[in-house]
């Protein structure tokens, strides 16, 4: 089968089928049947587009709209309880039934400005994943410096690493190739094509930096104050495999005793977020060694009791995401068919 042909498959699975299942109950149904299971949402950036969802400059970013839609639906249908519940219930083999968690990751200023408001209304609790190395700063991540580089570049190609990108078509395009080399790379090498774009584009207008802001510690305090969770999500968010055996503890231990010393909580509490869901044995063998109580990895897919507490799958929430592809999401549908059939 062509790849076109499995994509238009696709399109019409989410555009037709999806809302099709829903109008027929087939969400309410699969939820009963993984009724055993538990939801634990992945989130990043939540923003304010005052209706204009062409304002959302990436994937990962979710409008206040759909967010607030998003907590009623899971307000609605499941116990949303603390993520740190979930993982004490998967260590003792308790009962995760009808559960759900909502996390954040990288510590997004739109989080404090946005989502926790709406989250307070709702009286739903909150897990945020800080790169501890970043609160607080000016510095974007790495992965949010390149994309904010080449989306805001006035430059019609450019040329990095002896490779071109042609930024005067289809933009996304070419910033998906890019990013997708970066995430490939090892760590020097991704540093140098970073600081190479960063060279040919130029500095970055304040404004265009405005999405990608992160969280300072007096933020951190504030939402602590008001019942939100922190957990660690590393001190500079590499790729944990590719990072050498005697440079793990700063990025794992590190930060996990900043965030114990900050916030005034036993590193026994604190949950572990692996960055872009990376991982091996190494890496899981160092994360409990620290004594953290347990990490979340991503696999798009529902946390069952059997679940690693130590490797807790999640479900992304995108910005592309219809109602129905949200609903399918929290029910694992997809996850579930393609441990059944190629789709």
């Amino acid at each position: 089968m062509s790849e076109k042909v499995v994509e238009i498959a696709k399109q019409t699975y989410r555009s037709v089928g999806l809302p099709l299942i829903g109008m027929l109950g087939g969400f309410d149904l699969f939820r009963r049947i993984r009724r055993d299971s538990a939801l634990i949402l992945m989130y990043h950036g939540v923003i304010d587009t005052r209706g204009d969802r062409g304002l959302l400059t990436n994937v990962n970013q979710v409008d206040t709209e759909s967010f607030t839609w998003q907590v009623r639906f899971l307000r609605d249908h499941y116990e949303v309880v603390e993520l740190s519940q979930i993982v004490e219930r998967i260590r003792n083999r308790e009962s995760v039934s009808g559960l759900a968690a909502i996390t954040f990751d990288d510590g997004y200023l739109s989080v404090f400005d946005n989502a926790a408001p709406i989250l307070r209304e709702y009286d739903l609790p909150a897990t945020v994943f800080l790169i501890t190395g970043l609160v607080g700063g000016q510095t974007m991540t790495w992965y949010d410096k390149a994309e904010a580089h080449l989306l805001n570049t006035s430059l019609p190609e450019i040329t990095i690493g002896e490779v071109d990108y042609h930024l005067d078509g289809e933009r996304g395009t070419a910033i998906r190739a890019f990013m997708h080399r970066l995430k490939n790379a090892e760590l020097e090498p991704r540093d140098r094509l970073l600081a190479e774009l960063v060279g040919k584009t130029g500095e970055l207008d304040p404004k265009a930096a405005e999405p990608y802001r992160l969280m300072g510690w007096s933020e951190v305090e504030r939402l602590r104050s008001q019942g939100f969770d922190f957990g660690v999500h590393s001190h500079s968010h590499p790729h944990l495999t590719k990072v050498p055996p005697q440079n793990l503890a700063l990025e794992i231990d590190a930060p996990a005793k900043l965030i114990s010393d900050r916030l005034d909580v036993p590193i026994e509490t604190l949950i572990f977020c692996y960055p872009d869901g990376d991982f091996d044995d190494r890496v899981r063998d160092r994360v409990m060694a620290t004594g953290m109580l347990g990490a979340v990895a991503v696999k798009h897919d529902l946390t069952s009791p059997d679940s690693n507490h130590f490797a807790l799958p999640r479900v992304g929430v995108f910005a592309d995401q219809t109602r129905a592809m949200f609903m399918e999401a929290s029910v694992g549908l997809t996850a579930w068919l393609k441990r059944r059939i190629p789709i």
